[in-house]
């Protein structure tokens, strides 16, 4: 059975087709020095990354890093011997090699991309960092709050760069949202809603019982967060990053539904309810079993509501004014769009802050998808040694709501867990 590359909630750009076109001509852009701007989320100098976890999303990291100007990734690392010709397909000119320890060896290696499964991480993610490495983690960091606490803080006492993948975080759209949440633009938060939806057994087959259940890890409470880890992460940072705020309290469920056969031991849907500052919830659904309607997040504000969401490989983001919200004047020149028979201001074609022709004309570029930000932003700050977009403190906050979230789903417990500012304190 062919690999599935499932329908992660992660926003797809709205123009990567030249990207695509590179792809599809087989081209393969290296790390030789290729101009960009300073304001370009991409490395000015060449740098040279390993990747160590080449699963189904360790492709997607191969893929995009290989593709991004001035980066290469020349050395793949993976535990199983039978993902080795699935590189190849990829990255032909890659090293393939077993051992994460010959990435951590290798001088010529700036950084490393960890896409091992939830549970590996710690040694990992300490290791690189010892050995001198630049780290990009996959998201969540960690399955329990020990090891967790370990990468976090790692994380917060090196030099070195280290950037979580919340690649939502560093997409210009959730920017874009941000900027209108701060700029006046809904007013004040009512409540946000996001659904991130695909649909994808998590029990796959292996040559032995051995490998099958190392490939299914995401189905085993163990191993894994469940959905609203996998996927929940991403909807709770953005949630945290929207609101402006850390979560007061919050209810969490979960069911089991298309996969309640196959042996899962986490559910396959999960809910989770978190409340603001204010009284302002935000309400999550993360699920592998249904991929209708995708992915979707709503910020509904007194004055408008910003609406993003999928459509086919692009996400889209709108934003629906309330009649009687006082007019800035601007309006009428936007560009709009109709979307669920109501009339929405494409956020992307109308810069932050009003309307004119010189900023519409100049912000109004080609989009990437996610990870093109995410995994160029980590290279340039390789080399200018800037804060990340998204750093480990982020990544901290999100992943202990998620494993509060997951612990309260599957004990079925609706009584609410809360948190104090301290508990997102590292000692």
């Amino acid at each position: 059975m062919a690999e599935q590359m499932p329908r992660r909630h992660f926003l797809e750009g709205t123009a990567a087709l030249g990207l695509a076109a590179i792809l599809a001509s087989g081209q393969r852009l290296r790390a030789q020095a290729v101009q960009v701007s300073e304001d370009d989320e991409l490395p000015p100098e060449p740098v040279t990354l390993g990747l160590i976890g080449a699963g189904i999303w360790g492709k997607e990291l191969l893929r995009v890093g290989m593709n991004l100007p001035n980066v290469s990734v020349p050395v793949v690392c993976d535990s199983a011997d039978t993902e080795q010709s699935k590189v190849e397909a990829v990255a032909p000119q890659a090293k393939f090699v077993a051992d994460y320890k010959a990435v951590l060896d290798d001088p010529s290696i700036n950084g490393v991309l960890i896409a091992t499964p939830t549970y590996l991480h710690r040694d990992i993610v300490l290791e690189a960092l010892a050995a001198g490495k630049h780290v990009y983690c996959e998201a969540p960091l960690a399955v329990s709050r020990d090891d967790l606490t370990a990468i976090a803080t790692a994380a917060r006492d090196t030099d070195l760069v280290f950037q979580p993948g919340l690649q939502r975080r560093c997409h210009p759209l959730s920017r874009r949202v941000k900027a209108a949440a701060v700029d006046g633009s809904i007013k004040q938060a009512v409540v946000m809603r996001s659904q991130s939806r695909q649909r994808v057994n998590w029990m796959r087959p292996g040559a032995t019982e051995e490998r099958a259940r190392e490939r299914s890890w995401q189905a085993y409470s163990e191993t894994s967060l469940g959905p609203v880890g996998e996927l929940g992460i991403h909807q709770i940072d953005l949630a945290i990053y929207w609101l402006g705020a850390r979560p007061q309290s919050l209810t969490a469920s979960g069911v089991q539904t298309t996969w309640q056969d196959d042996g899962w031991e986490v559910p396959d849907t999960a809910f989770t309810n978190m409340n603001f500052a204010g009284g302002v919830p935000a309400m999550l659904e993360s699920s592998v079993a249904s991929s209708h309607w995708g992915n979707s997040d709503e910020l509904v504000g007194t004055d408008a509501t910003i609406l993003v969401r999928d459509n086919g490989a692009q996400s889209i983001g709108y934003l629906f004014k309330e009649p009687s919200s006082p007019a800035a004047g601007w309006e009428v020149y936007a560009k709009k769009a109709d979307m669920l028979n109501e009339m929405g201001i494409l956020l992307f074609a109308t810069p932050p802050g009003g309307f004119s022709i010189d900023d519409l004309e100049k912000n109004h570029l080609p989009v990437e998808e996610p990870l093109y930000y995410a995994l160029g932003s980590f290279a340039k700050r390789i080399i200018t040694g800037d804060r990340p977009l998204v750093n480990w403190q982020r990544a901290y906050e999100a992943n202990l709501v998620a494993i509060a979230a997951a612990e309260a789903a599957a004990a079925g417990d609706a009584e609410a867990v809360t948190f104090a500012a301290d508990d997102f304190k590292l000692a």
